[in-house]
């Protein structure tokens, strides 16, 4: 579990690894990861304590990491 960008264009997934500054229930504050350029959706993951069930959030708006000149 954790926050995770998926690239649209190939799927692949970038997580958010020990980045992690506050962790409250309508506030999430992290560090981004060095991400190529390209369109993505932001994912959290959360496995509920006593259940074996993941439940993700998704972030309605489409992420865009532009190249710096």
């Amino acid at each position: 579990q954790g926050i995770f960008f998926i690239n649209t264009q190939d799927g692949t997934e970038h997580g958010v690894e020990r980045s992690l500054l506050r962790n409250m229930p309508k506030e999430l504050i992290f560090t981004l990861p060095d991400l190529p350029a390209g369109d993505y959706r932001l994912e959290v993951r959360s496995k509920l304590n006593g259940t074996a069930n993941i439940r993700t959030g998704i972030l309605s708006a489409t992420l865009t990491v532009e190249d710096s000149p």
